[in-house]
């Protein structure tokens, strides 16, 4: 359990959940998905992310997951990325995460199951 935990992300919904999440020793994966829902233009699974993750001890871990082309892209359509947020966060937990992953998903999956009020921006 983490006495004083904070998460910084462009709404405080999600920061809220990722401090809660990071409060019961949990990961900040919670926040992503949560940003996932409430601004998929910036974030989410159809997309990719850069995440830097510091552990208590000071070491520190990078992840990479920006969409990769597929192995035939070509110029066109069929040269979209695949998206990679989704894997480099479960990679993520895999490495530090404590808490089960349905815990860290099941904000967001509130959130979106039930709805939420949307800024100007969305």
């Amino acid at each position: 359990m983490v006495e004083h935990a904070v998460v910084a992300t462009d709404d405080g919904r999600c920061s809220r959940i990722g401090s809660r999440i990071l409060r019961k020793g949990g990961h900040a994966v919670a926040a992503a998905f949560c940003l996932g829902v409430v601004s998929p233009a910036s974030s989410g699974i159809g997309g990719g992310a850069f995440m830097l993750v510091r552990s208590a001890d000071g070491h520190v871990q990078g992840y990479d997951m920006r969409e990769t082309a597929p192995s035939n892209a070509s110029r066109g359509g069929l040269s979209v990325g695949v998206p990679g947020e989704i894997l480099g966060l479960y990679e993520a937990w895999k490495d530090y995460g404590r808490l089960p992953w349905y815990i860290l998903v099941k904000p967001a999956i509130a959130i979106a199951r039930y709805g939420y009020e949307i800024d100007r921006f969305l």
